[in-house]
């Protein structure tokens, strides 16, 4: 491993491209609501949670 790939390694962990995104939810949270969006019947976790990063741009999201 060069020094210029240790460099990038580096930059890449230090400098993200996207900011992180902080959950805040209740204990035992059933991930129904979150900033005014309710989250579909047949609807992921994972989904609901992508569809609400196109809609929010915060960095701490509030979860119900």
């Amino acid at each position: 491993m060069t020094q210029a790939s240790r460099i990038r390694k580096l930059e890449m962990k230090l400098i993200c491209k996207r900011p992180k995104i902080y959950w805040l939810m209740w204990k035992g949270c059933k991930w129904r609501e979150s900033e005014g969006l309710m989250r579909n019947k047949n609807e992921s976790i994972d989904e609901f949670k992508r569809r609400l990063l196109k809609v929010v741009d915060r960095q701490f999201i509030w979860v119900n």
